[in-house]
C-alpha cells in the first residue's frame, strides 16, 4: 500500500485542518482506501454523521481513484450518493473506491464505505473530467507527502 499526497488544510485529508478528518487515502494500484473515525463535531443531527461529509469522502476517493489510474487530476462532474445506515461518531470506517469506466469525454468511479464486519452505510457513483494543465501544475504546487518515501501525483503521471 502506498500514502498518496495531501494538502493541508483540505477537511477531509488535511493535518492543519482542525475541524476535518485528517485522513490518509492508500493504494494498491487499483483502488484506493481511507480508514477514518468521524467525531461529534462532524454530526448533521444527534449520533447522525452528516450526510454531506460521507459525500465529501466519497467524493474525494473515487478521485484519487481516477488519478491512480491515470496519473491526472480531475474536477468532479456529478456525485450521486445512496445513504444506506446512519453513521454514528466514533464509530471506526473504511471507505473504498475504483475506477470504473473511461468514456473519453470523462471517467467514472464507484465507492463505498464500510464498517469492519462489511456494513455499507453510504455508496458513490461519480463522473470526472480532466483538469487543464495550468490547473494541474497549481495543484501539484501545494499538495505535500509526509516523508520523502511516499508517493506524488508527478511519480503517478510518470507511470
Amino acid at each position: 500500500m502506498k500514502p498518496l499526497p495531501r494538502y493541508p488544510k483540505c477537511f477531509i485529508c488535511g493535518r492543519e485542518n482542525h475541524c476535518g478528518l485528517s485522513i490518509t487515502f492508500q493504494t494498491d494500484g487499483e483502488r484506493v482506501f481511507a480508514e477514518f473515525k468521524p467525531a461529534e463535531h462532524h454530526v448533521g443531527y444527534k449520533d447522525h454523521i452528516h450526510g454531506g461529509i460521507l459525500s465529501a469522502v466519497l467524493d474525494e476517493i473515487m478521485g484519487w481513484a481516477i488519478c491512480v489510474k491515470t496519473g491526472l487530476l480531475f474536477n468532479t462532474w456529478e456525485l450521486s450518493v445512496r445513504y444506506l445506515l446512519p453513521l454514528q461518531p466514533g464509530m471506526e470506517v473504511r471507505a473504498v473506491a475504483e475506477m470504473v469506466n473511461d468514456k473519453h469525454r470523462y471517467l467514472t468511479a464507484e465507492g463505498y464505505i464500510e464498517d469492519s464486519e462489511g456494513n455499507i452505510y453510504a455508496k458513490g457513483w461519480g463522473k470526472y473530467f480532466p483538469l487543464k494543465d495550468e490547473a494541474t501544475d497549481e495543484i501539484l504546487s501545494y499538495l505535500e507527502n509526509e516523508d520523502s518515501s511516499q508517493p506524488c501525483v508527478e511519480d503517478l503521471r510518470a507511470g
